[in-house]
């Protein structure tokens, strides 16, 4: 899955393709990738493991089938919303003054 590949590599702090804690970026995550991702972080943290992408994929799909779908897609569409919230902040919707046309009136 492509997006677990864009955490994966936000995480290898030194992109040699594999993270642990000891070689891991959390500080690029954004933090709603980071809360959904946190279980998987902290066993990799206490069990010390260390795991390329192929491993963390497989362990980020075993994680989003416990997870409820409000947390899956916190994580999977993180990038969407972030994207349309600055969209949004481009424009200034509070200036939206539609005219009504005459006809509308009567």
């Amino acid at each position: 899955m492509r997006k677990f590949a864009e955490i994966f590599s936000l995480l290898d702090s030194d992109q040699d393709g594999w993270i642990s804690a000891r070689k891991i970026d959390i500080a690029a995550l954004p933090i709603d990738i980071l809360e959904g991702f946190a279980p998987m972080l902290i066993e990799i943290e206490e069990c010390d493991i260390e795991m390329n992408f192929q491993m963390f994929s497989l362990a980020a799909n075993k994680l989003l089938s416990v997870i409820s779908i409000s947390e899956r897609n916190q994580i999977l569409l993180s990038h969407h919303r972030a994207k349309w919230k600055r969209v949004k902040d481009e424009f200034c919707w509070n200036d939206f003054m539609p005219k009504i046309n005459k006809r509308q009136e009567e």
